[in-house]
């Protein structure tokens, strides 16, 4: 017999020589362990826990039904949920069962790398075409030397004041926070209403006047008292 081969190579092989139909063989795994190298050990106890609980037999039945993947996937959460199974080895085998009977054309190398080894195991989905729709390692890049990144933004609109109302007076006080000193506020008002003096000389009439008048009516007064003294 010539070298053993992968579980997925080893499953092609064994559905070649023998049919379909050895899915539904409970020895399956015996057959397996004559084709296959299991590297790790864990995908022979994985494998053969999936086997002895009929998903490969169930598979088979679903091989024609689009929603076959669906199976997958629902197969692979409920082993790892009721036996604690890594993902990678539990989505390895099912996906070896469907590249068996043809459902699945390759291989996904990533899950392969995974598998082996050869790359860290990450979370992965089977999908309808066989790849594993793992997420891609983004690379870590040190935030010290990181130059940030700006968005093109808007100047800033500053609203414009409406015009001041008009008064009838107007101060300028002093601002507070400047050093150079300001006239003191000037206000427009009317000046207090004041009489204008009475010219004498512009024949106006005054204390001069009624004393002058007085003098006359006294000596009137005092002829006719005279007269009066005569008769």
């Amino acid at each position: 017999m010539s070298a053993k081969k992968k579980l997925h190579e080893a499953l092609r092989e064994i559905v070649l020589n023998y049919g379909h139909d050895i899915y539904h063989n409970s020895k399956l795994i015996n057959y397996l362990n004559d084709y296959c190298q299991f590297e790790p050990m864990a995908l022979y106890y994985v494998m053969r826990t999936i086997l002895s609980d009929g998903y490969a037999s169930i598979l088979l039945d679903k091989q024609d039904d689009p929603n076959w993947s669906l199976f997958v996937q629902q197969s692979i959460g409920k082993l790892q949920k009721q036996y604690g199974f890594q993902g990678i080895y539990v989505n390895y085998c099912f996906q070896s069962l469907a590249y068996g009977i043809g459902l699945y054309p390759v291989i996904n190398q990533r899950l392969l790398d995974e598998v082996e080894g050869r790359q860290p195991p990450q979370a992965s989905h089977p999908s309808t075409d066989g790849s594993s729709n793992s997420p891609q390692q983004q690379p870590q890049v040190n935030s010290k030397h990181q130059k940030p990144t700006f968005q093109p933004q808007n100047p800033p609109v500053t609203p414009i004041p409406p015009p001041p109302s008009p008064s009838k007076q107007r101060s300028f006080p002093n601002s507070p926070n400047s050093n150079t000193p300001t006239n003191p506020p000037v206000s427009y008002q009317n000046p207090p209403y004041q009489p204008n003096p009475i010219n004498k000389n512009n024949g106006g009439c005054s204390g001069g006047c009624m004393d002058d008048i007085s003098s006359i009516f006294s000596i009137i007064i005092f002829i006719l008292w005279i007269l009066i003294q005569c008769s």
